[in-house]
């Protein structure tokens, strides 16, 4: 027994001596990593107040004169209200009256008279056609209303090329809407905003005004274009309807039949509209094969509701379109309990109720082969016999619909499409028996033309008078967003008030957006939604600049909305669905505010508000401000003191200095600008002898006024002398101002900078630093040296510009990304510039009793004695000495400088040299002499992203996804999960981005090179080549819903010391981390020493690390279930449908007797005729 226990004791040591030698190397740098942190947060201190001259531009804010005006948030809401009224009154009005009083005057003119057989032999000065050049209406001028060359006083024709360009309702249809042409110049004059204007007859044939050559496709040919099949038409002749395809997915489909049935299901998605509701079923059950295995399959309904038709929303429709790409064949083709379902979906709660329509597409087979069986088969002594091949009775199907559509109303009329098959007979007696048709189809070409039956029924079903507004889309001209009001076109001209087409007029929501803006102040913001709930625009929503899709709408909750608060807002909602006006206050609003890229998620404030909320007459949408309480003052600085000598202020188009117009006005003043036109370093046109400024679109009291003038030298001079002037600037935009008050005391004050900038870094500007400038929240943006930026430009949309916003306190660094003025990688370093106190008006709020809540101006010790949070060294108006004072919680401006990445990297090396181990130097690993180890250091930001790495110098500036955004993850997984599981001081936050970009392919080379040609081939402040139009888009993106994965940091999870450590290994590598936070800065340091990095080529292991925890969009395939519930409430208003007999035959062969379509097409027949009595 003793000697048992003693080799116990002695295993029990041998394994404590194993454990020991084994034990994780502990670290020996925790000071040295401290005095490194410390060191480099001083020297971003230093640098920016070296460089940013942070203080003293706070000071000069601080003792800057503000304006102080009381806004009334209902005086403003009911000026947008009748604004925005009269703005689409207007434009209904002008909708449809053109095509009507053209018609019936073109045939009181020519009664009588001949038109020509030939539609070449119109004559030059009635028939314009976008297809043909000779027939173009020239001359064609470039226009910026239209993004490209247009004849603004002659419209012209389009004619599909499904149709007969001779026939002669074709020569008739061209020759009197030739007349419109007067009505569209008159509304073009009347409203010089108007975008396109149009008709679309029933003939096939579009005229569109003004008159542009149509689009081509890759190989120069027109692209075929059909009004009838637009969703403008369609919603517009239609009316509202209750749609259900219906799939036969058995085993026979598999093949070129099923890819028929597919393009069919899509096709006829694509033209619903919202005010439709849609579903679609999959029909099939399972069965055995020919060896007596089990397939199991079911019917199934493919929207994301299985039991009740869903609005035909974009949303829902590319759900419903990835649902059928999904989609395999397999199963019989058992149509029953199919059309059961379909039948009973017509019949749910969820509907239109104005006219129900079935698509059908089935090959109409009797069997789905020899793999179908319908038992499992038994065992002889010869061996095994298969079940019995299934086949169908048809017969009963047909019973089937006849029963379910005697019980639905209103009853459906059934389109069967037969795919790559001559069975007939089902098909056929479906479609002819419930009023519609049936087509054969052997393949997807001509698929449109094939399916004219359907589309000329939905053309000529229903007639209403209503104005009707589309889903907003993405202009394929380059207008952005757009919506289209669209009215149906009748002729007085007899009693049956006959269908001409319909008329249409594009509304961009740029206009709109505008025109809310123009109303905004402070931190206010407005926001559009329609009667489904859906935000058509909103902060958080992206600019449509930046789509490259029609857009996927969401719910207005989602963006005011964070875990149900504040709950009352659904009641806010509602009322605006209703079109309702009204005001409601919460205590706690949710403000999210962009923490720099998309990507970086967004800061959730809670802050008081008041919503006002008003519907807009004439339209299906409603808009509201968000006005937080302390919005009910709108501070903006006043006129700068006319004893102070400011510099001459410059716009940033330097080119337009150079023209002879501008010369003329101001003469000399190109000379004094010294342009390099072709400086080495510089990929932009440059002057180091002054600063330059512009002007946001928020600047401006009408920006689409800005926009739409194509003379930038016009913009330039406006700017220039609207600048320098030192006249009292006490204009609103109300009275007629064409900049908003406080923008010209902007642009001056911050003229006093130039000085500065070029005094004090005009040396370092030549070395590392790049760029210095400024951008104020109301659009003004000054950078030195001076050159030329895009027109359009925003910097409070601007990544540097959000990062500082929401870090107020802090400075900010942003990841390298490469410059598009082609200096390479760049880092952007910002810093925040809060509101100017400029005065204590009431000294007795400064009291002890007040420490934590202490207002703006008062002395304070720390952030946490103010009410702001915010505390620093400053100045006031009435107080010139400088001491910590209490700022304001609104940020004014960010002022912000570039320097080069390499620059950035070496200078936080040389930080990081001092010491024992220092940063990338190499030495024998502890723990494995044999082994080299290194220690490598990384600056990480808040949200994960490496700032700095070796690896960054020598990666391929044109490669930006090798250095930007990186999150560390990819380069140190393991420490990665450490900080994410363990220490949880990252965290991860996940949303779905309903408008995202996804790419064909990874070529970001590609695009780099596509845009620095873009660059090289025109450089100047509009994005539009000269007489030309804006630059062809990148081919390479498409819409698409993305998940959005990323982390934001947790600092009070390091602890007191704001620092913690540990050992790691894994697959990719090993060794001890310091993690510390710059607690001045956004970023952290982490140190990784004795660092062994494994081979990780082939390591599948490591790649899965990497993976795990990683950042980044990640297209999601089905992902519009999660948003496929808007806040459907109003019930459409039906039109009154119209009794429409389609002819309608098929090849009854021999299960089906054609006696019974014969009298079918008879009793239609009388129907029709006696309804028309």
């Amino acid at each position: 027994m003793n000697r048992q226990l003693k080799l116990v004791w002695i295993l029990l040591w041998l394994i404590h001596i194993i454990n020991c030698q084994s034990l994780p190397p502990r670290g020996g740098l925790v000071a040295q990593v401290q005095k490194w942190a410390s060191e480099i947060e001083n020297d971003m201190l230093t640098l920016t107040e070296d460089v940013l001259m942070g203080q003293k531009i706070q000071q000069m804010f601080d003792s800057s004169p503000y304006e102080i005006q009381i806004k009334d948030g209902d005086q403003i809401a009911n000026e947008v209200q009748d604004t925005l009224a009269d703005y689409f009154v207007k434009r209904e009005q002008d909708v449809s009256k053109a095509a009507v009083n053209a018609y019936d005057d073109f045939y009181l003119k020519n009664m009588g008279s001949l038109l020509p057989k030939q539609l070449q032999n119109l004559s030059f000065d009635v028939y314009f056609d976008s297809d043909i050049p000779s027939r173009y209406p020239e001359p064609l001028t470039y226009d910026t209303r239209y993004f490209q060359k247009v004849n603004a006083t002659r419209g012209c024709v389009k004619i599909s090329d499904q149709v007969d360009r001779n026939s002669k309702d074709i020569i008739e249809t061209v020759a009197w809407t030739s007349e419109i042409n007067k009505q569209y110049i008159a509304n073009l004059k009347k409203d010089n905003y108007l975008k396109w204007q149009y008709f679309g007859s029933k003939f096939g044939l579009s005229y569109t005004f003004p008159g542009r050559p149509w689009t081509t496709n890759f190989v120069g040919f027109t692209k075929d274009y059909d009004p009838r099949l637009r969703p403008w038409y369609i919603a517009a002749t239609s009316g509202p309807k209750d749609v259900v395809i219906v799939i036969d997915c058995g085993l026979s489909m598999q093949g070129n039949r099923f890819k028929i049935a597919k393009s069919v299901a899509k096709t006829v998605l694509a033209t619903l509209t919202r005010n439709d509701y849609v579903n679609i079923v999959c029909t099939r059950f399972s069965h055995w094969d020919e060896t007596g295995k089990w397939h199991f399959y079911e019917t199934t309904v493919l929207g994301c509701y299985k039991d009740q038709l869903i609005p035909a929303s974009l949303t829902n429709r590319k759900s419903l379109s990835n649902a059928i790409d999904n989609l395999k064949a397999g199963g019989t083709s058992e149509m029953k309990k199919g059309f059961q379902k379909a039948f009973k979906l017509l019949r749910g709660s969820h509907r239109t109720g104005c006219q129900s329509i079935m698509i059908v597409i089935t090959d109409g087979e009797k069997t789905d082969g020899p793999k179908v069986r319908c038992s499992p088969g038994y065992y002889t002594r010869s061996g095994f016999v298969p079940g019995p091949i299934c086949r169908y009775d048809w017969e009963k199907v047909v019973e089937e619909i006849k029963a379910q559509n005697k019980i639905t109303n209103p009853k459906a009329r059934i389109f069967s499409y037969l795919t790559a098959s001559k069975e007939e007979s089902f098909a056929g007696e479906i479609a002819c028996s419930n009023q519609g048709v049936m087509v054969r189809l052997d393949n997807t070409e001509h698929l449109i033309s094939n399916m004219q039956h359907y589309y000329n029924y939905l053309a000529s079903s229903s007639f209403h008078n209503q104005i009707t507004w589309t889903a907003p889309y993405l202009d394929a001209s380059g207008l952005g967003l757009t919506v289209t009001l669209a009215s149906l076109v009748t002729s007085g001209r007899n009693e049956n008030n006959e269908t001409l087409g319909v008329a249409g007029i594009d509304v961009t929501l740029a206009e709109i957006e505008d025109l809310l803006q123009r109303y905004e102040w402070g931190t206010v913001y407005s926001f559009l939604i329609n009667t489904d709930g859906e935000a058509i625009f909103h902060p958080r929503l992206k600019p449509s600049s930046e789509l490259v899709d029609d857009p996927i709408f969401v719910s207005i909750d989602q963006l005011e909305m964070s875990h149900g608060r504040p709950k009352n807002f659904t009641e806010v909602r509602s009322e605006m669905q209703e079109g309702k006006s009204g005001r409601a206050h919460f205590s706690n609003c949710i403000r999210g505010i962009p923490k720099g890229d998309y990507e970086d998620g967004v800061d959730i404030l809670q802050v008081p508000c008041t919503y006002y909320y008003r519907g807009i007459t004439g339209s299906t949408y409603s808009f509201a401000f968000n006005l937080a309480d302390s919005d009910k003052q709108d501070r903006y600085l006043d006129n700068i003191n006319k004893s102070i000598t400011l510099p001459t202020n410059f716009f940033t188009a330097l080119y337009d200095y150079d023209t002879i117009y501008a010369k003329e006005r101001l003469p000399d003043t190109y000379e004094q600008l010294d342009v390099q036109r072709n400086n080495a370093q510089y990929n932009v046109p440059i002057t180091f002898v002054h600063s330059t400024f512009t002007l946001a679109p928020r600047s401006y009291c009408e920006p689409s006024k800005y926009f739409l003038e194509g003379n930038s030298t016009l913009i330039t001079l406006a700017a220039h002398l609207f600048a320098n002037s030192r006249e009292v600037d006490n204009k609103t935009c109300l009275n007629g101002a064409n900049y908003k008050r406080g923008v010209r005391a902007a642009i001056q004050l911050t003229s006093l900078l130039e000085r500065d900038w070029k005094l004090k870094l005009g040396s370092v500007l030549r070395q590392a630093v790049k760029w210095v400038y400024i951008g104020l929240r109301n659009g003004v943006f000054r950078s030195y040296p001076g050159h030329i930026v895009r027109k359009g430009y925003d910097p409070v949309k601007r990544p540097w510009y959000l990062r500082s916003l929401t870090n107020p306190t802090k400075i900010a660094i942003s990841t390298a990304y490469l410059d598009s003025a082609g200096l390479g990688k760049v880092i952007t370093i910002s810093k925040a510039v809060q509101e100017g106190i400029f005065e204590i008006s009431n000294d007795t709020l400064c009291n002890t009793e007040q420490i934590g809540n202490l207002p703006a101006g008062c002395p304070c010790t720390v952030n946490t004695d103010c009410s702001s949070k915010i505390c620093y060294n400053t100045s006031t108006n009435s107080d010139p000495r400088i001491v910590q004072r209490c700022g304001r919680e609104n940020v004014e401006a960010v002022i912000a400088m570039d320097i080069l990445y390499s620059d950035y990297y070496y200078r936080i090396l040389n930080k990081l040299k001092s010491g024992e181990k220092a940063c990338e130097v190499e030495y024998q690993c502890p723990t494995n002499p044999s082994k080299i180890c290194i220690t490598r250091c990384y600056l990480i930001d808040n949200v994960a992203n490496i700032v700095t790495a070796k690896e960054f110098l020598t990666d391929s500036q044109y490669d930006e996804a090798q250095y930007n955004r990186v999150t560390l993850s990819l380069k140190q997984p393991e420490v990665m999960s450490k900080l994410v599981h363990k220490f949880r001081v990252f965290q991860r936050r996940e949303n779905i981005d309903y408008q995202g970009t996804c790419k064909i392919s990874d070529t970001s080379t590609s695009r780099v090179v596509f845009k620095q040609n873009v660059n090289k081939s025109w450089r100047g402040f509009s994005d539009d080549i000269p007489n030309q139009g804006p630059f062809p888009p990148f081919q390479n993106d498409y819409g698409c819903i993305q998940d959005v994965i990323g982390y934001e940091a947790h600092p009070e999870n390091l602890g007191q010391n704001r620092m913690l450590y540990d050992y790691f290994s894994g697959p990719c590598s090993e060794g001890f981390f310091y993690f510390i936070q710059l607690p001045r800065t956004n970023l952290f340091l982490l140190v990784v020493e004795n660092y062994l990095q494994h081979d990780t080529y082939f390591n599948i292991n490591c790649h899965i690390a990497r993976r795990v925890t990683a950042a980044g969009s990640f297209e999601l395939k089905n992902g519009t279930c999660q948003n496929s519930l808007s806040f459907y409430t109003k019930k459409p208003i039906c039109p009154t449908i119209r009794k429409v007999l389609i002819p309608c035959s098929f090849n009854a062969g021999h299960t089906i007797s054609s006696i019974n379509i014969y009298y079918t097409l008879v009793i239609a027949t009388i129907v029709s005729i006696i309804h028309m009595i």
